[in-house]
């Protein structure tokens, strides 16, 4: 593998946490969270698992988990037995603030569109790009929420089936 870092940008809701899991779960009256919160789908976890031991990439949550913790996170990873290292939460972005330099007046957008691609960019800004090091990045989230910049490294998944074999496939190739 060459010498370069490799983030995973990883959202939990439609990725690993999914509607068909989910539903198997209640249909067979099992538990269907944790102290954590809701159960990850097994399949989704194993393809989790091709893509770290494919490409040895360090996870970065931008899941609204994340809220909870960057602690938290690495508690409920080790508990839960999933695989990788999460290296960082991206930082929340909850509102921008325009100024109009038409009107002088200034306008507060909470939450815009874009946000958790701006939160990405954060990140990497302050992390990677700082250490002048060569990296690869993928993102991997249910909803298409990232600047245009970032849509060649985004892999969407379906929220009812969440990260399927080909989908992690893309990943490593992106990462790779």
């Amino acid at each position: 593998m060459e010498d370069k870092e490799r983030y995973l940008f990883l959202d939990f809701d439609g990725v690993l946490n999914t509607m068909e899991y989910q539903t198997a779960l209640q249909w067979k009256g099992e538990p269907r969270k944790d102290q954590y919160g809701s159960l990850f789908d097994p399949c989704a976890v194993e393809n989790l698992r091709l893509i770290i031991e494919h490409t040895a990439a360090k996870i970065v949550i931008s899941s609204s988990w994340r809220l909870d913790g960057i602690n938290r996170m690495r508690e409920m990873w080790a508990a839960r037995g999933l695989p990788g290292e999460i290296c960082g939460v991206t930082p929340e972005l909850d509102q921008v603030c325009f100024n109009s330099l038409e009107e002088k007046s200034n306008s507060i957008s909470v939450i815009p569109y874009g946000t958790r691609g701006l939160e990405i960019n954060e990140w990497l800004r302050t992390n990677a790009d700082r250490c002048n090091a060569r990296y690869s990045y993928a993102i991997l989230d249910d909803f298409d929420d990232f600047i245009s910049s970032q849509m060649p490294h985004v892999v969407l998944t379906e929220p009812e089936s969440g990260l399927t074999k080909e989908l992690a496939a893309k990943v490593i190739a992106l990462l790779l």
